[in-house]
């Protein structure tokens, strides 16, 4: 089988990529090939999302006006601008072990963007592909709906590690799992700024909608978390994951239960 170290990025992709984060000022999600080693290939397209130079610098600021000592960020930074990831470290039984704290894909996409990149997404199997790991968020989150904690460290343990899915290319799965995936993500951001109202009477009145919307979100939130868990752990049975009936019982006839689902969007 053929291992490509680099390809090039069709650019109608990353063209249509782009329109998640329309603007200079913001972070950027970039197309990148993820090539692994020959050893331990991945071979697979990937999603880092590229915090800007101009976002470092602030982060970098605060932390030196706070008399922080000295951060990941500031070591990451360093780290991308410093000597290729694979030009420092040595082979150890076969395997190539490097000093740097950043991939050559992070040391490429700087050179290419001048900004910070984080692995994001992975490019592989039947729904659009899934996130690199699965985080604290979806771990907090299945486990207030009752979820057994067995379940979720199994999900944990099971979740595939880069390359290990179908091949697959950039289409409009990916977007639109991207797409939610940024939706909820402001949305979980939009609801301490709303939790600030006056308690006016127009507020009260918005109370019911936004109840609504909340929930709307965590059903949203279900869906997105289940087409990832899908393609991605299909070994573990269904049927022992939360199902849209459950929540909506828990949403009805067990408050504390929905209260302690939302706690866990609104503070991830």
């Amino acid at each position: 089988m053929s291992f490509y170290l680099t390809r090039d990025v069709p650019a109608y992709w990353q063209a249509d990529l782009d329109r998640l984060h329309p603007g200079e000022n913001v972070s950027r999600l970039v197309l990148h090939w993820y090539a692994g080693f020959r050893y331990d290939p991945v071979q697979r397209w990937a999603i880092w999302e590229v915090l800007p130079a101009t976002h470092v610098g602030k982060i970098l600021e605060d932390e030196k006006k706070r008399g922080a000592p000295t951060s990941l960020t500031r070591s990451l930074w360093d780290a991308v601008q410093g000597p290729d990831p694979r030009t420092v470290g040595k082979w150890v039984k076969g395997r190539w072990h490097s000093d740097s704290l950043v991939s050559r894909a992070q040391w490429d996409l700087h050179k290419q963007t001048g900004g910070l990149p984080f692995l994001c997404w992975i490019i592989e199997g039947r729904h659009g592909g899934h996130a690199w790991q699965f985080g604290m968020f979806e771990q907090a989150f299945l486990l207030s709906l009752g979820t057994s904690p067995d379940l979720v460290q199994a999900l944990v343990e099971a979740w595939p590690n880069p390359g290990s899915l179908p091949y697959a290319e950039y289409d409009s799965r990916v977007f639109h799992a991207l797409a939610e995936r940024d939706l909820l993500a402001q949305w979980r951001k939009s609801l301490a700024w709303e939790d600030r109202a006056n308690r006016t009477e127009a507020g009260l009145i918005l109370d019911g909608e936004k109840a609504q919307r909340r929930e709307d979100m965590m059903m949203r939130t279900l869906r997105w978390l289940d087409g990832q868990i899908g393609d991605a752990v299909s070994d573990i049975p269904r049927k022992l994951l939360p199902q849209w009936s459950d929540f909506q019982q828990s949403a009805t006839a067990a408050p504390d239960e929905a209260a302690a689902a939302t706690q866990i969007l609104e503070n991830p």
